[in-house]
């Protein structure tokens, strides 16, 4: 990378930058497992879903990846999620999963939520995991007791593939059917908001802004734009190298998770027209992608790969603006799962995360950090550092950094 211009103009400072290819997605170590599925990361640790069960890596040490512990699951174990001291499992033949996971060494089943045939996709809103069924369907379960999980909900759509939630809406990626977005501030009876059948063959989606990515097999990604829910309208296609798996968004960026070539970077930053940055070929088949800060975490089949995605990855000259101090937004706020807290930097430096109530007290802290220049993102999931979900309210997030304190308010609703 090569700084070509400076700028310095209404109190921001611009750089202008050329990024060289080939030096956007850097490798920095893998871990050889068998039949891995899905990947789900948790500040320093990945838990791994296999056929055999589920696998917890320490990835303190991003090039020194190991095992702190695994607890064998019959049949094979499609999808996982985490929050607090659980780890929910979607099993075939088996249904909903629950796995204590205080002791990262020694995990432990705590209880099942039995459903008829295999489980796919599988996603967690607040107290409630929604857990895609036989016949593509959601089942949405309530885990408040997580030794206790029992039905709440159910959601008929007929060929769910991958479910993303923003507020109180959910978004799935509805193969045939393409997207539809549905309703659930009430789990017992969630409603359909709009959807578009033109998508079709939709596996997988994210959401940023007013725009849905969808990974679509053949037909590659499709840019959705969401800013009338009950009217969603693709205005881009972008046609990648191989079918599209998996898709996960980093700030500009998109990372694809593609069946024969392994893992592609894709500028977003102009939605109507997305480009090819730069395509790492793994050694497996990509099949899903976890994101956290500037890493990127695939599940290739027969191993986790770990790469640094730089946060200014482009492929042509455009404008970057950095503050001259840090500062600090938050979005989806208010927020109901999980907000993402995206910190922008001046300079590259050690900083420290705090979350806090109304009342000053601390709910839970961030260990010091390495945050690099501009963009990082920190996702909070509503729970403290005893492992206690949070109730509805206000709290504030702040950030110290170097001789800078940050504060902002953020509103949690359940």
């Amino acid at each position: 990378m090569c700084c070509k211009q400076i700028i310095i103009t209404g109190g921001l400072l611009f750089l202008m930058f050329s990024i060289s290819l080939g030096q956007n997605l850097e490798f920095v170590s893998s871990f050889t497992i068998n039949s891995l599925n899905d990947v789900y990361i948790n500040n320093n640790q990945a838990y791994l879903a296999t056929s055999d069960g589920l696998h917890i890596i320490d990835i303190n040490d991003l090039s020194n990846p190991f095992q702190m512990g695994s607890l064998q699951i019959p049949n094979n174990v499609r999808g996982l999620v985490v929050s607090g001291n659980y780890a929910y499992l979607s099993v075939w033949f088996t249904g909903l999963y629950i796995v204590d996971i205080t002791d990262p060494y020694t995990p432990s089943f705590v209880a099942n939520y039995s459903m008829t045939w295999y489980t796919g996709d599988i996603g967690l809103v607040g107290a409630y995991i929604y857990i895609c069924d036989y016949l593509g369907n959601y089942e949405i379960v309530n885990i408040s007791n997580p030794q206790d999980p029992i039905h709440a909900g159910y959601y008929e759509t007929g060929d769910a593939a991958d479910i993303e939630f923003e507020g109180v809406y959910a978004y799935i990626a509805d193969g045939n059917y393409g997207l539809r977005i549905i309703n659930i501030s009430d789990p017992a009876n969630p409603t359909f908001v709009g959807g578009n059948p033109d998508l079709w063959i939709a596996v997988s989606v994210d959401i940023a802004g007013v725009y849905a990515y969808l990974a679509a097999l053949d037909a590659g990604i499709r840019v959705v734009d969401i800013n009338d829910r009950s009217n969603p309208q693709q205005i881009s296609l972008f046609t990648p190298q191989s079918r599209a798996i998996d898709i996960a968004i980093m700030g500009n960026n998109a990372l694809l998770a593609e069946e024969a070539t392994g893992l592609e970077l894709i500028n977003i930053s102009n939605p109507d027209s997305i480009s090819h940055i730069e395509t790492y070929n793994t050694p497996g088949n990509a099949l899903n992608i976890a994101t956290q800060g500037e890493y990127a975490f695939v599940a290739d089949r027969s191993s986790l790969q770990i790469f640094h995605v730089r946060s200014t990855a482009i492929d042509d000259d455009r404008e970057i603006a950095l503050p001259e101090q840090a500062n600090m937004s938050c979005y989806p706020n208010p927020f109901n799962s999980r907000i993402n807290i995206v910190v922008t930097l001046p300079k590259e430096g050690q900083s420290q995360l705090g979350i806090y109530d109304i009342m000053g007290r601390e709910i839970t802290i961030f260990p010091n950090q390495l945050m690099h220049i501009g963009s990082n993102i920190i996702t909070w999931d509503g729970y403290n550092y005893e492992g206690g979900l949070e109730p509805s309210g206000i709290y504030f997030v702040r950030l110290n950094f170097s001789n800078y304190e940050v504060k902002s308010k953020i509103i949690l609703l359940k």
